[in-house]
């Protein structure tokens, strides 16, 4: 597998990756099934997928079969919610994410942005209120305290796509601009650098 990742073939190299953790998972004459480090083996693959080659799909099965092994890993949860989100796939990101929103911001983020974009549809006010807090409550403690220059980039493209849903949220994304600027070290932030985010990336 890694030969074929040097080789620049990410599609070969995952598969090989996959059947090497299906065989960690199988055991064999020599060795005990393991099933904690088949799912180990299956995520790590799944991030480099994911990460460094951008094969989304082939990522998404990685998950799904990590929780065919281990129903209850909250990793494989967490980002196959989060690539349910950008795949278009809502109702799937809050099932998936609604059961580790309160365990990593981002999966809480993301959370609240499929049930804000559902509640729309669906033209419910109530709910949408909801999706709103989490969405502000996930940006805040986002920027609390937060030092890191690049991680103030993905910030704002992250309030970018809040602003982009209107004028629902157009007090929010000030509020948010006045609490970065008064709980984060990041230099002072202002609307006109909100990025365009007429694309969203995973």
């Amino acid at each position: 597998a890694k030969h074929y990742a040097n080789l620049n073939k990410p599609r070969l190299a995952t598969v090989l990756y996959a059947l090497a953790a299906e065989r960690i998972s199988a055991g064999s004459a020599d060795s005990e099934p393991d099933i904690s480090e088949a799912v180990r083996q299956l995520l790590h693959t799944a991030s480099i997928a994911r990460q460094h080659w951008k094969q989304h799909e082939l990522a998404e099965a990685l998950y799904e079969r990590a929780l065919m092994l281990q129903p209850n890993n909250l990793a494989a949860k967490n980002h196959l919610g989060q690539l349910r989100y950008f795949s278009g796939d809502r109702e799937g990101a809050v099932e998936y994410l609604q059961q580790v929103k309160d365990r990593d911001n981002r999966a809480l983020l993301f959370y609240g942005r499929a049930r804000y974009e559902l509640a729309r549809e669906k033209d419910d006010s109530v709910e949408q209120k909801r999706a709103r807090e989490d969405i502000v409550a996930a940006l805040e403690t986002w920027a609390f305290g937060n030092p890191d220059a690049d991680e103030r980039r993905l910030w704002l493209r992250q309030l970018a796509n809040v602003e982009a849903y209107g004028s629902d949220l157009s007090q929010a994304v000030d509020e948010l601009i006045d609490y970065a600027n008064a709980n984060s070290s990041w230099k002072s932030i202002s609307r006109d650098e909100l990025p365009d985010v007429t694309t969203e990336s995973v």
